[in-house]
């Protein structure tokens, strides 16, 4: 329960400094130069850590592991755009229909019932509507893009999540995190470099 409370305060944080960095620079170079430094870092860390060099066993595990990271680089790259151009109030509702979406799936496809399951998902949508509602009297608005981003965000990050807890049983924990900032920083770099 510790971690969970950990990495729920560790990303609000993460969050705040995505949204205070990314408001005076393109979105896509913070990532790539973000991605630099983690890749860097972890790799020293596998390097120094890491007793078997053999990554993957088979084919369909190098796919499912590379498939999986790609979704979550995207995931990345929708949440910074949507960061530049909205509130943290905003992201964060949007965040909780990433944890209806994952909640959803373990109930439905890995029998794991939560707790109170249908209220929170009542509370999470009525939560969402009504703040939606508020939203037509604000005089800021949120363009449809950025809750096009958001909601993509949300999706690729639940995604991530389910596969990732799949991998967990497979890999190790640090060649996963090392792994998903590589193909960040080659998602991140393409996009820049192309587009």
């Amino acid at each position: 329960m510790e971690y969970l409370v950990l990495s729920a305060l560790f990303f609000a944080f993460s969050n705040v400094l995505w949204k205070w960095i990314v408001s005076d620079y393109f979105p896509l170079q913070v990532i790539v130069k973000r991605s630099i430094l983690t890749c860097f870092i972890g790799i020293i860390v596998l390097i120094f850590n890491y007793d078997n060099l053999i990554f993957y066993h088979t084919i369909g595990q190098a796919i499912f592991v590379n498939l999986t990271c790609v979704i979550g680089a995207f995931g990345l790259v929708f949440m910074i755009y949507a960061i530049k151009q909205s509130s943290l109030n905003t992201f964060i509702h949007y965040s909780l229909i990433g944890s209806t979406v994952t909640a959803t799936y373990l109930y439905l496809v890995e029998d794991i019932i939560p707790k109170n399951y249908a209220l929170g998902i009542s509370c999470i949508a009525l939560g969402l509507f009504i703040f939606l509602w508020k939203q037509r009297h604000n005089t800021k608005v949120i363009s449809f893009s950025t809750h096009r981003y958001l909601f993509s965000m949300a999706l690729c990050f639940s995604a991530t999540a389910i596969m990732q807890w799949y991998n967990l049983k497979t890999y190790d924990l640090v060649f996963l995190a090392v792994h998903q900032e590589l193909v960040v920083l080659l998602v991140a770099g393409f996009m820049l470099y192309f587009l």
